[in-house]
């Protein structure tokens, strides 16, 4: 990409990271669509994230309302200070099921 286009960009997304990840799922997880059907969807992979942040966030004594104005800043949430998340996850590909 010529460093036009770059320039571009980054005027246009700011300091946004670009991760792409393989992952492996060893735990259930909870992948039904509306028709109770499974379906791989970002949902529960930003709830997985969304709580293991907790964990590893919380596990130092800290201020809880803090916590949760970082925690609506990373992932959403509603109320009278509620936004919108920044965190964009994107899934593709094709499950392999293995028993």
């Amino acid at each position: 990409m010529g460093g036009g286009k770059a320039e571009i960009l980054r005027k246009r997304f700011g300091n946004r990271v670009t991760l792409t990840l393989t992952c492996r799922m060893v735990t259930p997880m909870f992948l039904g669509d509306a028709w109770q059907e499974a379906a791989l969807r970002p949902e529960p992979f930003k709830g997985l994230l969304r709580y293991w942040w907790r964990v590893a966030a919380g596990s130092k004594p800290k201020d809880h309302e803090k916590l949760l104005e970082k925690e609506i800043e990373l992932f959403g949430g509603g109320g009278e200070k509620g936004q919108k998340s920044p965190l964009v996850i994107e899934v593709e590909g094709n499950p392999e099921i293995v028993e």
